[in-house]
């Protein structure tokens, strides 16, 4: 008998993450409850489900309350199954979704659903839907910033005499400076939807660091991009050439006041924008 129970525990212990099969049910059934979708995708000790009806709230509560508890003990079953502390479920967005929004709500304008790496025989630094991303263009209009007038830099009141405006098909930054530009894409995100972008690492690897903040739920424009030349040597962006990757990540459930909501100050803007208090 005590064989017998020795290797009940062996096989209860052989689940993922050090913990039995039963605590990954248990965190898989959380899931369920949490967001009603369904598992997308198995663990090795647990088949996915099929879509369960949607709970009603107190069982959302509790599930809520149970995923704080597993958080605590184990942790790495819980990421299996894209959960949090808080019980919410965030997901990052695939090519195809970003396809589908683009070409039906207009997410993206002009948009480009492949991966274009040449033009006319001349390779690009690439631009257009990644497999988890879109991969944005630098137009042709840049401000390049100046010390000649030796202004204090103030972001509530930026003196805009600070840059040089520039139309070209190449910007050239001076040493350890930094310009402003826009992407030729115009966006309008999604009220579930916070987009972040990220440098392309061909910039990255020359000492040059772009720079945007996150598009939130709602927000539309031209997102106005900040390249710092941190090299002592000058720089070279080029435009209509891919400089950044945006992420789109879908929320558990909707804000409760979007950007649009709220008026933001950069609500709709268009070419290169300057801070605004």
């Amino acid at each position: 008998m005590a064989r017998a129970s020795s290797k009940s525990a062996g096989s209860a212990r052989s689940g993922r993450h050090g913990c039995s099969a039963g605590v990954q049910a248990t965190a898989e059934a959380l899931a369920n409850v949490v967001s009603p979708a369904g598992v997308t995708r198995a663990p090795c000790c647990a088949p996915t489900r099929g879509v369960l009806p949607a709970p009603d709230s107190d069982h959302v509560a509790a599930a809520k309350a149970l995923v704080v508890v597993f958080s605590r003990l184990w942790p790495g079953v819980l990421a299996t199954y894209g959960l949090t502390d808080s019980g919410a479920r965030v997901s990052i967005k695939p090519d195809k979704w970003i396809r589908r929004m683009a070409e039906s709500h207009g997410m993206i304008e002009p948009f480009e659903p492949g991966q274009i790496k040449s033009r006319d025989g001349q390779k690009l630094i690439s631009y257009g839907t990644s497999s988890y991303g879109y991969d944005v263009r630098c137009a042709r209009q840049f401000k390049i910033f100046t010390n000649i007038n030796s202004t204090i830099v103030d972001p509530k009141s930026f003196d805009p005499t600070s840059f040089v405006d520039v139309e070209a098909d190449v910007c050239i930054i001076p040493p350890n400076s930094f310009a402003l530009a826009c992407t030729v894409e115009y966006f309008r995100i999604p009220r579930n939807i916070l987009t972040i972008c990220l440098g392309k690492s061909t910039y990255a690897r020359c000492g040059i660091i772009v720079n945007v903040t996150p598009l939130e739920p709602e927000w539309e424009g031209h997102v106005t991009l900040e390249f710092s030349n941190t090299t002592p040597l000058p720089a070279r962006i080029y435009a209509n050439e891919g400089v950044a990757q945006l992420l789109f990540l879908e929320a558990d459930e909707e804000c409760a006041t979007s950007y649009k909501d709220r008026a933001g100050k950069y609500q709709g803007q268009t070419g290169v924008t300057l801070p605004r208090a």
